[in-house]
Parts: structure tokens; sequence; C-alpha cells
């Protein structure tokens, strides 16, 4: 019995680990191919769930100098703001609300974070593009 509960807890620690590589590399994937549009970059993207994996990945991003959206499946939005709320040319709060208001959801949130809903995978295709042309147009 000890020997299969050492054995599940390396499993464990296996799949944690390659779960942060997968963040990782997605979070780098995701960054290079980002378009610089005023020396500022843009991610807008749909992501497959699970929503914890699309945390994670946006928490990665989080980190880096820019402004950010990241997008899952199941009509969920998530946006965010890399830098200083009183700073940024934009807030993710109004950002992903006016993305997904604009295609028959709603959302909201705190100034650096913020999430909402589309009514299905369709609008959330439009949200995604809605909001990666408001960040664009809100950048300096």
């Amino acid at each position: 019995m000890e020997r299969l509960a050492a054995e599940q807890r390396a499993l464990r620690s296996e799949l944690a680990d390659l779960e942060r590589a997968w963040v990782a590399s997605t979070a780098n994937d995701l960054w290079a191919s980002a378009a610089l549009t005023r020396e500022l970059r843009v991610v807008a993207h749909v992501l497959a769930p699970p929503v914890d994996r699309v945390k994670l990945v946006a928490q990665a991003l989080r980190s880096r100098r820019a402004s950010s959206c990241s997008w899952e499946s199941g009509a969920s939005v998530r946006s965010w703001c890399s830098r200083e709320p009183m700073t940024s040319p934009w807030m993710p709060a109004p950002c992903c609300a006016a993305a997904v208001t604009a295609v028959g959801g709603k959302g909201g949130g705190r100034p650096d974070w913020a999430q909402g809903g589309a009514p299905d995978d369709a609008a959330l295709e439009a949200a995604v593009a809605f909001a990666a042309n408001d960040v664009v147009g809100r950048s300096p």
C-alpha cells in the first residue's frame, strides 16, 4: 500500500511538472505570435478548457509587458492587463464587458482582471476580434 501511495505522489508530481511546461510553452507561443502594435503586444486567442489551465496561461502572460486578452471555448472570456491600472491605456473590465456585450453577453471585474460570457462559441470568436481591435484602438 505504501508503495502505491508513493507511486501516486510521484505521478501527481510528474503531471504537475508537465502542466507547468505546457503552460509556459503555450504562453511563449502566444507571446511570440502576438501582433505588435505601437509597442504593445495584444494576445487574443481562443483556448480550450479546462478553465484552470486557461487561467494559468493568463497568469503566465500577465507578467509580460503587454495588454492581453485570453479567451476560452465554452463561451467564457477572461481579460487581464499587465500594466498598472492607473497608467494603462485600457482597463480589462471595460474591454471585456464591451467585447461580450457587443455579442450579446455580459462581463466585468477588477481593474487588472476581468471575465465575462458570450452566448455561444461563434459569438466568442466575434468578442475576440472586438476586444483585440478595442485594445489596439486605445493604445497610445
